[in-house]
């Protein structure tokens, strides 16, 4: 049996999703999705409830979008952010 973790899908995702949750959806570690909110370069709005961050389904799937590219010009050619 392999410990490999099956990928999470967009649809499993819980309405509000935590920082581990998304860590893991976004295949990366909770300590660089922290660092990078904490340092603006993650500019995807969240919850703070006490001690805990969540981030809303919705924003993500609206961060997600605002980030496709058909090309690697499209980032150079200053092409703006879709509208939301």
């Amino acid at each position: 049996m392999s410990n490999v973790k099956k990928p999470m899908a967009f649809e499993d995702l819980p309405p509000r999703v935590s920082e581990k949750e998304l860590a893991q959806f976004w295949s990366k570690s909770p300590a660089a999705i922290r660092r990078a909110r904490t340092t603006g370069h993650l500019n995807l709005p969240y919850l703070k409830i006490g001690r805990q961050v969540l981030y809303r389904r919705e924003d993500i799937a609206k961060y997600e979008a605002n980030r496709l590219y058909l090309s690697t010009h499209e980032r150079y050619l200053g092409v703006p952010d879709r509208p939301d």
